[in-house]
């Protein structure tokens, strides 16, 4: 009888420090009318039906890599189509656009804004074909785009005449001169620009110690319609190359079968634009022209314009030094035959001359 009356004590206290919680106190009596709604449960049934019995229902628990899923939908490039690609895009999601040459796997990105680096972190790992790889930002605006994501330093300059009278002071950056010019010849296309920065806060790529910031503007309508909705909303859009092994995807039926087979360390979804739907209507076909073995990287400190990538024989007609150097220094076309206007144009021509272009590609 002493076992019986000490085997639940015992039970008890085993219970109590294993939970570390207090018994529900019981009141016996007509005091337990009155306190009925007063008492709460401490304890729920372990039942099937119990929320307390799912596996992953506490968010301090993480489950197991296998138990998350990745689901890839394919979205028609029609006028309501477009128009959900764009909101999604809003909202933080991963969609993989078309452009001329590749898929381009991306998302809105804002630089202070911190629900934007979840963001690009899954991008990074779902999409990316390397953990340390940095995005290129895609951008319909070059000059607005890059106040925001490159620290412009305006300075005013003039020309001193033969008579030694000097014209009115021009106030500019020439980093946003350069880019600007660069931008009016080569784009929308596939040329990316990597323009040197030095905001810490930014997802850039090293070369020879200084960081860069990368940018785009493809000219495909699909891609230029997602970035109107994105610059509408003040976001530039981040993206990813879809490569697999080494290979650039250009089908929509290969981008959702290689994103449907990688394991996800959250649930996610990606969407996938179709570009070989409808495809006879755009202006410009999607993936018909081969990413430019070249890039450009601009340095503003040592005033030189690098080209860097590997030699092709159908980049030198369009892309080497000379054609770099005639979009630099020639006078920007104005508006209007004032004489101001004129002579900042000139003053902006004279400063970019001492400009450099060293063609580095191998």
């Amino acid at each position: 009888m002493a076992t019986t009356k000490n085997a639940p004590t015992d039970i008890y206290m085993i219970e109590q420090k294993h939970t570390k919680k207090r018994p529900a106190k019981i009141i016996v009596g007509p005091a337990a009318k009155k306190r009925r709604g007063l008492v709460s449960r401490t304890h729920s049934p372990r039942s099937e039906s119990s929320p307390l019995s799912s596996v992953y229902t506490n968010k301090s628990v993480e489950a197991p890599p296998d138990q998350y899923s990745l689901q890839v939908r394919k979205i028609s490039p029609t006028l309501q189509g477009v128009t959900e690609a764009a909101r999604l895009l809003g909202g933080g999601s991963i969609v993989v656009i078309p452009t001329e040459s590749v898929y381009m796997a991306c998302t809105s990105f804002c630089p202070l804004d911190i629900s934007s680096q979840r963001s690009l972190r899954l991008l990074r790992e779902h999409c990316s074909y390397a953990t340390r790889q940095s995005p290129t930002f895609l951008v319909k605006n070059p000059v607005s785009s890059l106040n925001r994501l490159v620290r412009l330093l305006p300075k005013p300059y003039a020309i001193q005449e033969k008579d030694g009278k000097a014209t009115l002071p021009a106030v500019f950056s020439e980093l946003q001169e350069i880019v600007s010019r660069l931008g009016r010849k080569f784009w929308p296309g596939p040329l990316i620009m990597h323009v040197k920065t030095d905001r810490g806060f930014l997802p850039t790529r090293h070369a020879e110690g200084d960081s860069y910031i990368s940018i785009s503007n493809p000219s495909h309508p699909l891609t230029n319609r997602m970035l109107t909705g994105a610059s509408s909303l003040g976001r530039i859009l981040a993206t990813f190359p879809s490569l697999r092994k080494n290979d650039y995807m250009t089908n929509a039926s290969e981008v959702c079968s290689y994103y449907s087979s990688k394991l996800p360390s959250e649930n996610t979804t990606i969407h996938v634009l179709n570009g070989e739907d409808k495809r006879e209507l755009f202006s410009v076909p999607t993936c018909q022209c081969k990413p430019l073995s070249g890039s450009l990287w601009i340095d503003d400190t040592s005033r030189t314009i690098f080209i860097r990538g590997s030699k092709a024989n159908e980049d030198t007609d369009i892309f080497n030094v000379n054609c770099v150097k005639r979009a630099v220094r020639c006078l920007s076309p104005s508006p209007t035959e004032d004489e101001r206007l004129k002579n900042r144009n000139r003053v902006i021509t004279a400063v970019l001359c001492k400009w450099k272009v060293s063609d580095q590609r191998s």
